[in-house]
């Protein structure tokens, strides 16, 4: 018999995954996975998590992109990828030169939210500062001495 525990219809089907769990049996997968056979598993995993793209990394490993897909979905790596989202944005700010129709403000863009996110991809908000400054009350019958600068110029005709 099967130890394993029975998943129902409803788990299983594709549409009611979450992009970061697994969406095929792993066992099962390892098993028919050209990827997970191969001995460049580690540098085409690697490669995908650091967004490298999947075309490159089909072209260089003589693999057909769709198993790249089906491996990174398989073995959870569109979750390990998606927290190192500096390494893409990165590579965008590096690349700008290089991309036609980009503009200034997409580059600073990328670059402010570069700054916000941590090493381990979360969004952090970098802490404010508001100093506040409060003069000391006066007493009524002072008037400021702006004031009474102005008033003892002035002459009426």
């Amino acid at each position: 018999m099967n130890d394993s525990p029975q998943q129902s219809p409803e788990s299983s089907s594709p549409r009611s995954r979450g992009k970061t769990e697994p969406t095929a049996d792993l066992k099962h997968h390892q098993l028919r996975c050209s990827i997970c056979r191969s001995q460049s598993l580690g540098q085409i995993e690697e490669a995908f998590i650091s967004w490298e793209s999947v075309d490159v990394i089909a072209g260089t490993y003589a693999i057909p992109r769709c198993s790249v897909y089906r491996h990174a979905h398989a073995t959870g790596l569109f979750a390990r990828r998606d927290r190192n989202i500096r390494r893409a944005l990165g590579l965008l700010i590096h690349r700008a030169d290089k991309v036609r129709d980009v503009s200034a403000d997409s580059i600073i863009r990328a670059a402010q939210t570069l700054a916000r996110i941590n090493e381990r991809g979360e969004w952090t908000t970098p802490p404010t500062r508001v100093i506040v400054t409060r003069e000391a009350p006066r007493p009524a019958d002072e008037a400021p001495a702006s004031q009474s600068r102005q008033g003892a110029g002035s002459t009426t005709a």
